[in-house]
């Protein structure tokens, strides 16, 4: 059996098609409700979108992320640092972004 090998490079093209494609959902879907009409999903749609918005529950925020994996302050801050907050903040840019 042959392996196949895929590069970052393939990765990030398919990633970046993934995301052109929902982003076209999305927008057809709200220009669909903001229209006043139904959306009748595929069930392979509808386990998509359920699949964002399970992402957008359990984003979590900048103080769970603080708190639960950035202080590694000796002993842990009792209000987040500077470099603590600037850690988090980068990840919630990052979920901001997708």
């Amino acid at each position: 059996m042959e392996k196949i090998e895929i590069t970052a490079t393939d990765q990030a093209e398919r990633t970046a098609q993934w995301r052109d494609y929902m982003l076209a959902l999305i927008a057809r879907i709200e220009r669909r409700a903001f229209s006043g009409k139904t959306c009748i999903l595929t069930p392979e749609t509808a386990l998509t979108a359920t699949r964002g918005l399970r992402i957008a529950v359990y984003t979590p925020t900048r103080e769970e992320l603080v708190n639960a994996v950035f202080c590694g302050c000796k002993p842990k801050c009792d209000t987040p640092c500077t470099t603590c907050l600037g850690r988090a903040n980068q990840v919630i840019n990052l979920y901001q972004e997708r």
